[in-house]
């Protein structure tokens, strides 16, 4: 059984994200999900029955923002019942923990209205208090 939501998406936004997941061969007539940060279940579904496996949607309480998750399934094909999958790591969105945060921009004017990207180096030191996050760099 192969479990996806995008392989492995940091940046969630959605408060009930999609999840999904390949069963192979067997017929599915049931499913049991489970999400959990990185030492607590948020969610168990219970046994679910429907032949859904892709787009079901996160059904436990709201996630925290910039956050780190893993979400297991199980199925039913009749009476048999799979294994639970290894576990599948999704991330959330900053969303509002960002506060009045901008982005620094290299260039004259902003990104908005820059004409130019002079050459740069940069070096830089960070703290990240966050179990997740991302740094994106242009260049050509």
């Amino acid at each position: 059984m192969k479990r996806f939501i995008s392989p492995s998406p940091r940046d969630v936004a959605s408060p009930a994200p999609l999840l999904g997941w390949r069963v192979g061969s067997v017929r599915q007539t049931a499913y049991q999900l489970r999400v959990a940060d990185e030492s607590t279940e948020l969610w168990n579904s219970g046994k679910v029955t429907s032949a859904a496996s892709t787009n079901v949607p996160y059904g436990g309480p709201p996630l925290a923002p910039a956050a780190s998750y893993v979400f297991s399934v199980r199925t039913w094909s009749g009476a048999a019942v799979s294994a639970w999958s290894p576990p599948a790591r999704f991330g959330t969105a900053a969303g509002p923990v960002w506060g009045d945060t901008k982005p620094t921009w290299a260039c004259t004017g902003g990104a908005e209205t820059a004409t130019t990207w002079p050459d740069y180096t940069v070096t830089l030191t960070n703290q990240l208090n966050v179990v997740a996050g991302d740094v994106h760099v242009r260049g050509d």
